[in-house]
């Protein structure tokens, strides 16, 4: 079996009425294309009204009621569903829709097969045919287009289900789908459509059947053409898990169903919202505002200044390349921002940060967060809870607020300030200043010429290498920790190293220098020093 592109599918449809390979259109008259509905029931004159909107929506034909001879006239005799059409050259001069009133049940209105029929026998009267012969091909078994199914055209004769080959759950159209769109917009000129802030799915004001979509839920498949405005798919309050997609062609499963929702290629949609499930959501090149909902959801941004939001759940956030703003919300989260100059932030939850390239601030939660800044200039907190926090390269500034806190300042001369509770400061490589703040403190410069400020509580000030500088050292409390130094083994060894300097105390070992500022040589005993 072939699989055909949704142009090669549309071409079929094109072209396929006649069975002489040409195109063939209705041409409206000055008021439209004239439409004779007077044989039809209430509920049959619904049925047709509502598929003529669609048609008109992805057209932009007028259609004009009319108890006299029309150009399209429905009938509701007979058996099944057929269109008989009349022809000059390439334009259709007539055409006769008979659909049978036992193929609509009482209640049948959007979203059912009765709708379905009557927006696919509609499309026939405007030339469309089908994509092969369904006299000769009576199962999907003996089709010769692997993607034949009514995923991709409403004059498909076979469903979701029936083809096996196509990922999808079954579901009655609300609008002619991809290929159906790709015939008529090349049969009829078709103008844009959806040019102002339209929403799909909850709270739609697209129109038409396309503001049912949400009642319907999974019954329901259907095709979005957007040519402006900034646009919203919003399925909300849906419990079950979606996958959401905004690259123009993708198809997206969503409100229950697999594979029911398709965003025509080249329209541009900017926002996204999903529901109660563990949600998947995809963005595009635009500038997307993407939220999760609840459950534990996976969002990329993918390309464009993204704003992200997890909502409550275990989610994983991604904002890849751009300026993204990412919203942990609840849960134990992961936040990664990617390429770009980005702002994490989080809420409760023991939470991963990773803000990637770029100069980046991240802000941890109420939780024990794991914080990572990558390459750029960050800025980094931990908030509440007992946090880890890497600064990565570059010159980074990293504030572990409350907790007991880890900070790893990494390359580039950083800064790094511990706040309350009892932190572990480290400079790593590079120029660091590194700030205890209150309570019981470890302050490690790592390699570079660090200046390393003590607060309130006992401060451990480690010297490992270059030349380091302990300021606001409390005797009563503080240590000063040389034991990354062999050779010193007792009191009179480090004594040895030791020199006033002006008002300061200079420790020299070899090439490395510790300034201890404000501190008279007579003043430090051996319960100053670990050695």
């Amino acid at each position: 079996m072939q699989v055909l592109t949704p142009q090669q599918y549309a071409q079929r449809l094109m072209t396929s009425s006649y069975s002489d390979g040409v195109t063939r259109t209705m041409q409206p008259g000055a008021n439209g294309i004239t439409v004779n509905l007077t044989d039809l029931t209430a509920q049959e004159k619904a049925l047709a009204r509502a598929a003529l909107v669609e048609v008109s929506a992805m057209t932009g034909l007028r259609f004009a009621e009319t108890t006299g001879t029309a150009q399209i006239r429905y009938l509701n005799d007979g058996s099944g569903a057929q269109t008989q059409t009349s022809a000059r050259g390439t334009t259709i001069t007539g055409a006769t829709v008979r659909i049978a009133s036992d193929r609509v049940d009482p209640g049948d209105s959007y979203g059912s097969f009765a709708s379905r029929t009557y927006m696919h026998e509609t499309l026939h009267a405007l030339g469309l045919g089908h994509p092969q012969d369904y006299g000769r091909v009576q199962d999907y078994a003996q089709s010769s287009i692997a993607n034949d199914s009514w995923q991709i055209s409403l004059m498909s004769y076979f469903d979701q289900n029936e083809n096996s080959r196509v990922d999808a759950s079954k579901a009655y159209h609300l609008t002619p789908m991809l290929a159906d769109y790709l015939a008529l917009r090349q049969m009829y000129d078709a103008p844009d459509m959806h040019l102002g802030n339209t929403t799909y799915g909850v709270g739609s004001n697209a129109g038409g059947a396309l503001d049912r979509a949400a009642q319907i839920g999974g019954g329901a498949t259907f095709l979005i053409a957007d040519h402006g405005g900034i646009d919203h798919v919003n399925f909300a309050g849906f419990a079950a898990s979606q996958r959401i997609d905004l690259t123009g062609g993708a198809i997206s499963s969503v409100m229950g169903a697999t594979g029911n929702m398709q965003i025509v290629s080249g329209t541009v949609i900017e926002h996204a919202t999903g529901g109660g499930g563990n949600d998947t959501i995809l963005g595009n090149a635009a500038g997307n505002r993407l939220a999760g909902g609840n459950g534990n959801d996976a969002i990329h941004g993918r390309h464009g200044a993204d704003t992200i939001q997890g909502g409550d759940g275990n989610d994983i956030l991604a904002g890849d390349e751009g300026d993204d703003h990412l919203y942990g919300g609840g849960g134990n989260d992961q936040l990664r921002g990617g390429a770009g100059n980005d702002r994490l932030h989080d809420g409760a939850g023991a939470n991963l940060l990773d803000a990637g390239a770029g100069n980046d601030a991240v802000h941890g939660g109420t939780g024990d967060d794991r914080i990572l800044g990558g390459a750029g200039f960050d800025s980094l907190w931990g908030g509440l809870g007992v946090d880890r926090i890497n600064g990565g390269d570059d010159a980074d500034q990293l504030q572990g607020q409350a907790g007991a806190d880890t900070l790893w300042g990494d390359g580039g001369n950083d800064l790094l300030v511990g706040g309350d509770g009892n932190d572990w400061l480290v400079g790593g490589a590079g120029n660091d200043t590194l700030l205890a703040d209150s309570g019981a403190d470890v302050l490690d410069g790592g390699t570079g010429d660090d200046l390393l400020r003590g607060g309130a509580g006992r401060d451990r000030f480690v010297f490992n290498d270059g030349a380091d500088t302990v300021r606001w050292f409390d005797q009563t409390a503080d240590v000063i920790d040389l034991r990354s130094f062999a050779g010193l083994d007792s009191w009179a060894d480090v004594r040895a190293h030791l020199a006033g300097s002006g008002g300061n105390v200079v420790f020299r070992m070899g090439d490395d220098v510790l300034t201890i500022e404000g501190k008279h040589l007579a003043a430090l005993g051996s319960d100053d020093f670990l050695w």
